[in-house]
């Protein structure tokens, strides 16, 4: 199925950013707990967490135009990774 555009879904960024956090966190608890050689993989997995690009999963379709004596808009956006939806329609007479 055709999209006008894909972007990065914010249920799934805002998620991803989270386990981010978690790991940071964990990574900040094993200072001084594990050897050195251990702490530097875990501050180069986190690095690598941070760097990593997130897939655009947002797929987005929209129209506009004049329909008869309306302006039509309609957005819709869904995600094909954690199913998180959006959708908006606007009509509006612009003709008397």
């Amino acid at each position: 199925m055709s999209a006008d555009s894909w972007a990065i879904c914010p249920q799934c960024h805002d998620k991803h950013l989270l386990s981010i956090e978690g790991y940071a966190g964990r990574v900040n608890s094993a200072y001084g707990s594990v050897s050195p050689e251990e702490f530097i993989k875990l501050v180069a997995d986190l690095e690598e967490m941070k760097n990593e690009e997130e897939e655009c999963t947002l797929r987005e379709v929209y129209s506009q135009g004049i329909v008869d004596d309306e302006y039509c808009s309609r957005y819709f956006a869904g995600c094909s990774a954690c199913g998180w939806e959006y959708s908006k329609r606007i009509n509006e007479k612009v003709y008397p």
